[in-house]
């Protein structure tokens, strides 16, 4: 299986030339989620919704109390690569609970390019039959009035294209093949004008996404004029680290880009300041936290405390509490971004 995916990248290349890192990740990563379990901990890797239930209910309680402040009104609720279900169930458990919101949902809609992911999102969502759950390849296919919209590591699956200056001159990273035929990164010359110069130092390596991009200016469209409001999570960095942030994912643990193509999920560190200024061109302002801060500011200490005197384990909960808000796990890695 493997074989066939690096065989028909090696062909891509020997016909066409070096691949670009995004290219070579949109092949790889459409590859592996049509054809693998990658969330959960018998999959590749673990989010957050999948740690504890506590994550989707903050988010509802984030998304209730905004509502009532800014929409007051019928709704789309939107999530973008919503993996396994789970945070669009334990969201949508939670806002049973406030029933002016709940009663108010015209649809879900879950926005999944693979199918084997859209199977198991049906099976973990049988339950909530009340109102419509639809499926869409893309977020431009919505109608509606009123959105709220999601996005829970969505952000770092999309491709990025790489920028090396070296000797004052930009060149684009790109994957090639050896005398060996096996795979390598070069360079080529840059000929897109996509990065500014004075942007990086020589010898520094920056990671853009035209994809990131397009995928703020399809939100934007649905959330403006005071149409609804989206939250983003994602690891990621204000400033960049002017190094690679590509990495490859198998059973939890990282390995070489190159080892198991379409056996390995492959994801980059997100931009949130380039996020906010895509924003900000859209004429839509937003604010970025740090994960903690926000499942802090939402009661995540007081729901982890309800859920021990109603008997859950201490030691469980605490453990999951740490993993999402201690700075030596998720905490500070992790953005949220909100548009206000």
């Amino acid at each position: 299986m493997v074989q066939n995916i690096n065989n028909h990248i090696k062909n891509i290349i020997n016909i066409n030339g070096p691949l670009s890192i995004d290219k070579f990740t949109q092949i790889a990563t459409s590859y592996y989620y049509s054809n693998f379990d990658s969330i959960g901990q018998h999959g590749d890797f673990i989010t957050a919704p999948e740690i504890s239930q506590m994550f989707g209910e903050i988010i509802a309680i984030y998304l209730s109390e905004m509502w009532y402040q800014k929409v007051n009104a019928p709704f789309t609720l939107v999530e973008l690569g919503p993996g396994n279900g789970t945070m669009m169930r334990d969201i949508l458990r939670t806002i049973q609970n406030f029933k002016d919101i709940y009663n108010n949902i015209c649809e879900v809609a879950l926005i999944e390019t693979s199918d084997k992911l859209q199977q198991v999102q049906k099976n973990t969502l049988k339950n909530f039959n009340n109102f419509q759950i639809n499926w869409y390849q893309d977020l431009e296919k919505l109608e509606g009035k009123k959105f709220l919209i999601v996005a829970n590591e969505f952000f770092d699956a999309l491709p990025v294209k790489q920028y090396l200056l070296k000797e004052d001159k930009i060149y684009e990273v790109v994957i090639s093949l050896n005398e060996k035929n096996n795979f390598t990164f070069g360079l080529v010359s840059d000929v897109s004008n996509m990065v500014d110069i004075d942007k990086f130092g020589n010898n520094q390596l920056i990671e853009v996404s035209g994809h990131r991009s397009n995928y703020v200016n399809k939100i934007s469209r649905k959330i403006s004029d005071d149409k609804g409001f989206a939250l983003i999570i994602d690891y990621g960095y204000l400033k960049s680290p002017n190094k690679s942030t590509l990495q490859a994912v198998m059973g939890h643990k990282k390995i070489g880009l190159f080892d198991k193509i379409g056996e390995s999920d492959l994801t980059s560190l997100v931009d949130f300041t380039e996020l906010q200024k895509n924003f900000k061109k859209n004429n839509i302002i937003s604010n970025i936290i740090n994960q903690s801060d926000f499942l802090l500011q939402y009661g995540i200490s007081e729901r982890a405390k309800m859920l021990v005197k109603y008997g859950a384990s201490r030691e469980k909960i605490d453990y999951q509490l740490n993993k999402l808000i201690s700075n030596e796990e998720m905490g500070s890695l992790f953005k949220v971004l909100i548009t206000i």
